[in-house]
């Protein structure tokens, strides 16, 4: 189900999609528990986790964005869109 919390066993996030819906089919980690996530969809990966902005789109898992204050990465690192109070600059780093 769509951004609802789930619990898993903590030994592999590789089936962790799988449990994904169409829908929502990226893995988000839950910011402050472990071995708790949700689903969602790749351009909401920060709105679940604001620390996991880049959506892979090989693991369908949200992820870590190198660039601090970027709301949507493209890749690790270069970001697409930032959080409010921060500039998008030359080369996809905020500012």
């Amino acid at each position: 189900k769509c951004h609802t919390f789930m619990e898993t066993d903590c030994t592999s996030t590789e089936s962790l999609a799988k449990a994904c819906p169409d829908g929502c089919p990226y893995v988000a980690p839950h910011p402050q528990l472990s071995c708790v996530f949700e689903c969602t969809k790749a351009e909401d990966c920060s709105s679940a986790n604001p620390e996991n902005a880049f959506a892979n789109n090989l693991t369908h898992m949200c992820e870590q964005c190198d660039v601090v204050g970027c709301r949507r990465c493209s890749s690790r690192h270069i970001c697409e869109e930032c959080f409010d109070n921060f500039l998008l600059g030359l080369g996809g780093r905020a500012r």
